[in-house]
């Protein structure tokens, strides 16, 4: 039975790229719940309360680009079917150019706004308001190679890109809390491995760019 389930995977390929992005899915799962265990064990109970807090505000900063990466996904393979490497670089560079500036300004209103924001939250190290604002940049950028390449079907690249993000910010925030950094240190963990996911889905998605007919 196994055997027959993995040979229908081996042969459609459909089967074998939802098999790809499911396991992606499922090891970046686990590793972010190895993340906040650790953070439960590692951070005081008020520090994890600033950082879930400090989360929710990512998230609502962030909320657009789940709508964002499923958009782009749909153009970026619209084009890729019609063979146009100039239209997919375009939508690509045209939105990354859009986004960064939209993440820059959200950052320069969190750092003006740090200590009001430090003191609605009762958060005594401002530094970690700080660490917030890289983190919400790089949300708002990410979406869009890992939306380029799953647009073009390239599944396994994309699931590599996924799992190095979630296992490079497991070994950050466990090197940077270890090492004292406490709630910036987790932030500024997931604002590397982050920026280490774009890294390497960047240069990909420009040698495939390249082979569209």
């Amino acid at each position: 039975m196994i055997k027959k389930i993995l040979s229908t995977i081996k042969e459609h390929k459909i089967y074998t790229d939802a098999t790809i992005l499911f396991i992606a899915t499922s090891v970046g799962n686990v590793f972010n719940l190895l993340f906040h265990l650790f953070m439960v064990r590692a951070l005081t109970p008020e520090e994890y309360g600033v950082l879930n807090a400090l989360f929710a505000c990512i998230m609502f900063f962030a909320m657009p680009t789940g709508n964002l990466q499923i958009t782009m996904t749909r153009f970026v393979a619209h084009y890729h079917g019609m063979g146009s490497e100039l239209a997919v670089k375009n939508l690509l560079k045209g939105m990354a150019s859009r986004i960064l500036i939209l993440g820059c300004v959200i950052a320069t209103l969190i750092f003006i706004a740090a200590r009001p924001i430090a003191g609605f939250f009762r958060i005594s190290n401002i530094a970690s308001i700080y660490s917030m604002a890289g983190v919400v940049v790089i949300s708002l950028l990410m979406p869009i190679p890992l939306a380029g390449l799953h647009g073009l079907q390239r599944f396994l690249s994309l699931g590599i890109a996924m799992i190095s993000m979630n296992l490079s910010k497991l070994i950050l925030a466990v090197l940077l809390v270890w090492w004292g950094f406490g709630v910036s240190g987790a932030l500024n963990s997931l604002t590397i491995a982050s920026m280490l996911c774009v890294l390497i889905a960047l240069p990909i998605l420009k040698n495939s760019m390249s082979k569209i007919d």
